[in-house]
């Protein structure tokens, strides 16, 4: 594990100069870029916050329970931010000043996971939820030209359905089965970890079938698929959290490239000292270095996405959020980091006192 001196120190973990913006979960490409996250805020409430590339605060907004991820439309200056699984609230506003432009709520029967995702021309909202009475996953279909109107619904074709991303294609949804049942009235009650089966699934948007699914070893059915990113040439990273014994020595991390799921071996050695949870995964803006957090291991880790290779990891206390930025990536935790290269911390800007942990995921988008 490197400390920040060391970290300081290390050149040339990953080749090549400055970074562009990514075009990944993460669309921004100028300089007015804002990052978004979800955090404790004062008196114990919540909010919503964005902070600019140079780690300053440009607004907070007042949630009305645990947030969790944010999604940008792609044609106008607004994002929905969802509650944490297994809340009921989405939040519309304005992504460049924190302006609340109106709420949704989940379906009689229905629960948030925390996750949503646009269609490409802004006409379709797509939402990961669950139904109680079944325990199937669901994708909720909203139309953001009518007040997000629920107007349909696709099966996710697994439980407990978390992220979702649109594919380079612009017609296929990927989503994270992550195999865990719960219930609202369980809290966040995992009701059937001895039975999980957890699946990547690729979902044509426009009807619901089934394009592909990818399915971990049998061994591994404890391994729940949480988080993805994807890069501009389809390959999907994968972030996952085990839920077997706690000294299980299992992989955390794979990549998906349309044959099967690659898992990277070296994350297994790493499993235990990260309490076997993963927080967010995100490509950098050439789709060749992978950032993962671990904040119950308080590290951040950077990977070759060719080979499965470690370049390197370091101490980052409560690290929870990365996004791509200019010149690698954006972290949040105790401080906001931005690492060069994927590799060297090269800022750090303290969080407020006044507000408390961030939650698991920092989107970046135009301000």
């Amino acid at each position: 594990m490197l400390t920040r001196r060391q970290l300081m120190a290390h050149a040339g973990a990953v080749a090549g100069g400055a970074w562009a913006f990514a075009g990944s979960r993460d669309t921004a490409r100028a300089d007015g870029t804002v990052f978004i996250g979800c955090r404790g805020g004062e008196g114990g409430g919540y909010c919503l916050s964005g902070i600019g590339a140079d780690g300053r605060t440009r607004f907070d907004m007042p949630l009305p329970g645990r947030g969790h991820d944010v999604t940008f439309h792609p044609t106008r200056p607004e994002a929905i931010v969802f509650a944490r699984r297994p809340g009921t609230f989405a939040i519309r506003f304005d992504c460049r000043d924190g302006t609340r432009l109106g709420e949704m709520r989940a379906a009689d029967g229905r629960h948030f996971y925390g996750h949503g995702v646009f269609a490409a021309d802004g006409h379709i909202l797509v939402t990961t939820e669950n139904e109680f009475a079944t325990g199937d996953g669901r994708l909720g279909i909203r139309d953001p030209r009518d007040g997000y109107r629920l107007i349909g619904e696709l099966p996710s074709h697994g439980i407990g359905p978390h992220d979702v991303m649109l594919m380079p294609d612009a017609r296929t949804l990927a989503v994270a089965n992550g195999g865990i049942r719960t219930h609202p009235d369980r809290d966040r009650e995992k009701l059937n970890i001895a039975d999980m089966k957890p699946n990547l699934a690729l979902i044509e948007l426009a009807s619901g079938r089934l394009v592909a699914r990818f399915e971990l070893p049998a061994t591994l059915h404890q391994l729940s698929i949480r988080h993805l990113d994807v890069a501009a040439d389809g390959r999907i990273a994968i972030a996952m959290q085990y839920e077997g014994g706690k000294s299980d020595a299992v992989p955390l991390i794979a990549l998906c490239d349309g044959n099967g799921l690659r898992c990277f071996d070296e994350s297994a050695g790493l499993a235990r000292a990260w309490r076997h949870y993963t927080g967010s995964i995100a490509f950098d803006a050439t789709g060749r270095v992978l950032g993962v957090t671990a904040p119950r291991g308080n590290t951040v880790s950077f990977w070759d996405c060719d080979d499965g290779h470690l370049l390197v990891s370091a101490n980052a206390a409560d690290v929870a959020g990365i996004a791509a930025a200019r010149g690698g990536f954006l972290t949040t935790g105790q401080e906001i980091d931005s690492w060069s290269s994927g590799a060297t911390a090269s800022k750090a800007w303290p969080v407020e006192s006044t507000l408390r942990t961030w939650d698991n995921h920092l989107a970046g988008g135009p301000a």
